[in-house]
């Protein structure tokens, strides 16, 4: 089942074009196919960066996530899949310890709490929403080399076929 995380941190002015230039980075490896997130137990992942709101408040960095597991053991998956990612993100940020260490404690508490968070797959991690994928595809070639007389049968007939060749 997914969790929602929300870590907000305040980005060093001096940091900002850095940080912009590190999430462009992300953003290419992301499309690339490269996320910098735990492929296993990630459903959605994604850095943003949030505007001043006033003069004096500092540009902020949003990292909204919904994974499967603990909080913990997603921060801690985060640290070894992104690894040097983490450093050259946060590093832009005020307080980030340089500690492998304190930096999942770090991020937990900068976390804030959902009140609500859209899943498109409720009740499913992401392994199972993988296998039904996975099968899906597969029971479709099936259906494909059955060719034209699959579209003679009934839905039943269809479906009674379906479950015996799985």
């Amino acid at each position: 089942m997914a969790r929602a995380l929300t870590v907000v941190t305040p980005v060093r002015d001096d940091h900002l074009q850095m940080l912009e230039g590190v999430l462009r980075t992300v953003s290419h490896e992301v499309d690339a196919g490269r996320a910098p997130f735990p492929r296993a137990t990630t459903h959605f992942a994604r850095w943003v960066l949030l505007p001043r709101v006033t003069p004096e408040a500092p540009v902020l960095l949003v990292l909204e996530a919904n994974h499967d597991g603990s909080q913990a053991g997603w921060l801690t998956e985060l640290g070894l899949s992104a690894g040097p990612r983490l450093d050259a993100i946060y590093g832009c940020c005020a307080g980030w310890p340089a500690e492998v260490a304190a930096q999942r404690t770090w991020l937990a508490s900068h976390t804030l709490p959902a009140a609500a968070f859209y899943q498109g797959y409720p009740d499913h991690t992401v392994q199972a929403v993988a296998n039904d994928r996975r099968l899906h595809q597969l029971a479709g070639q099936h259906l494909d080399q059955l060719g034209p007389a699959a579209r003679q049968r009934s839905a039943t007939e269809i479906r009674r076929g379906l479950r015996e060749w799985l």
